[in-house]
């Protein structure tokens, strides 16, 4: 009973990296297929090149890697879907309509 009121420690394992690899092509290689599907006007290479970039830059800063996938994923399509999106860019009138001239 009184092992129940210990403190928690963290396992020093999970307060590390874990061990996974740079490039689990696999993974990658689906995120960039389902991506392809829901972005049939992007270029397929693109995304392949987005998708490896995008989870190289995250797998260099993160601590622990364990949803290094799913982070690429939601990055890669919040990207895709700027890219794709039809927003209105303003013009330099518009933009500097709040300064003198």
């Amino acid at each position: 009973m009184t092992d129940l009121l210990m403190p928690v420690t963290v396992d020093e394992r999970c307060a590390t990296s874990d061990p996974a690899p740079l490039h689990p092509d696999r993974e990658l290689e689906a995120v960039a297929s389902m991506l392809r599907s829901r972005f049939p006007d992007c270029r397929p290479e693109d995304i392949g090149r987005l998708v490896r970039t995008v989870y190289t830059q995250l797998a260099e800063q993160a601590r622990v890697r364990t949803h290094l996938i799913p982070l690429t994923l939601n990055r890669c399509r919040r990207t895709l879907m700027l890219l794709t999106s039809s927003i209105p860019v303003l013009d330099d009138d518009r933009s500097s309509a709040g300064r003198q001239r």
